[in-house]
């Protein structure tokens, strides 16, 4: 069995008519979030992934047309290639249901498991009760649960968009107890998350976790603030046969500029 490649695209924020004001500043001022992803795209083609995995805020409060458009400019630039989502804060599932997936409008959370090339991939939607702050509630763990109980010669992995590991722990999502015994009873080979625009690798129990920067703008953390960067990252990787997972983090541009600092009490 030959290595299996993906790409892993986090937070590109595409804007549109409803975005807020900072990701018109961003659009403005910076770089267009939507350009970058295409430079993204035109880099990961030549790697030939035989999977994109897309760990939320895919477009910043967008509607269906939106959603069209995003998938239009995946399909053009990598056709073929399956697609893995998990939604993120600043999306919105009946939007995307309609306009990514070509499915009903519904307001439900988007969880779901697909094949690719004996791989399961698993999608959870960790924003859905509770937006920026996030969480995995119990019905999202039996869903979990369920779909890790099917036999793959890859074994599994798993998407999110809030992590359950980063530089600092007031930044990720806290790990319930559930979670740990699922995942040690499981063919768990990764969990991939974003929402913090700062790539990040951690092993947790023998399993890698990995988030991905962002291709809108990039965060950096310290003990008491968030620094906005100019800077936008995206991953490639691969997954062997033995299980063993490959990871490069690609900096798609090495300018660094402080945009804004933003401290945990959200003053600026």
């Amino acid at each position: 069995m030959r290595p299996l490649r993906f790409a892993h695209i986090s937070d590109t924020h595409l804007v549109c008519a409803g975005s807020s004001e900072w990701m018109f500043q961003v659009q403005r001022e910076v770089r267009d979030p939507r350009r970058n992803l295409e430079r993204c795209l035109e880099q990961v083609a030549q790697w030939q992934p035989d999977v994109v995995l897309l760990t939320g805020d895919l477009v910043h409060e967008g509607q269906a047309e939106d959603y069209a458009a995003l998938r239009q400019l995946l399909d053009r630039a990598l056709p073929g290639v399956p697609l893995a989502c998990a939604l993120g804060n600043h999306d919105r599932r009946g939007p995307f249901r309609q306009g990514f997936l070509g499915q009903a409008p519904e307001e439900g959370p988007y969880l779901a498991w697909q094949p690719v090339d004996g791989l399961g991939i698993l999608s959870l939607d960790t924003p859905y009760l509770h937006g920026i702050q996030g969480s995995l509630p119990p019905d999202q763990l039996d869903f979990m649960e369920q779909a890790l109980q099917t036999p793959m010669p890859r074994g599994h992995i798993v998407l999110m968009h809030h992590p359950l590991v980063a530089q600092w722990p007031w930044a990720q999502l806290e790990t319930p107890a559930r979670w740990k015994d699922i995942v040690a009873r499981s063919s768990v080979k990764g969990v991939f998350a974003g929402h913090l625009h700062s790539s990040f690798f951690a092993l947790v129990d023998g399993v890698p976790y990995v988030n991905a920067g962002s291709l809108a703008f990039g965060i950096d953390y310290d003990a008491d603030s968030s620094i906005y960067t100019d800077q936008n990252t995206y991953g490639l990787g691969s997954l062997g046969p033995d299980g063993a997972l490959g990871l490069s983090p690609v900096i798609l541009e090495p300018a660094r500029k402080i945009l804004k600092q933003v401290r945990k009490s959200g003053q600026s």
